[in-house]
């Protein structure tokens, strides 16, 4: 969070101004967090909301701009790894959801041939 809020390009939809981390203590809090909308990631076209420097900006997905300027989204190694782990536990670990890893879909039947 503080590599975000030192964004200087990030409104500050917080209605008391600059946020610290530690002010968020529960759920509710969440409504305090400053707000990102398409109008912003567009305003700044194309990498003008990335938090990070270009150097560690592991993959990027740019939207076609279809409907106006296209947007661009970075996401850093860890953005990467913290996705594989959210789709595994979602998927895989979590036959309950019904979308379990059984059958060939699973890439192990391809992987035998």
């Amino acid at each position: 969070m503080s590599t975000t809020m030192s964004n200087p390009t990030v409104p500050d939809a917080s209605p008391a101004g600059a946020l610290d981390s530690e002010e968020l203590l529960s759920r509710a809090d969440v409504r305090l967090l400053p707000v990102t909308t398409k109008e912003d990631l567009r305003r700044t076209y194309p990498f003008g909301m990335f938090a990070v420097p270009m150097a560690q900006v592991r993959r990027i997905h740019a939207s076609s701009g279809t409907t106006g300027r296209p947007t661009v989204v970075g996401y850093t190694q860890g953005d990467l790894d913290r996705c594989v782990v959210d789709f595994t536990e979602r998927t895989v670990c979590n036959p309950s959801t019904g979308s379990g890893a059984e059958g060939p879909d699973t890439g192990t039947e391809r992987s035998r041939r």
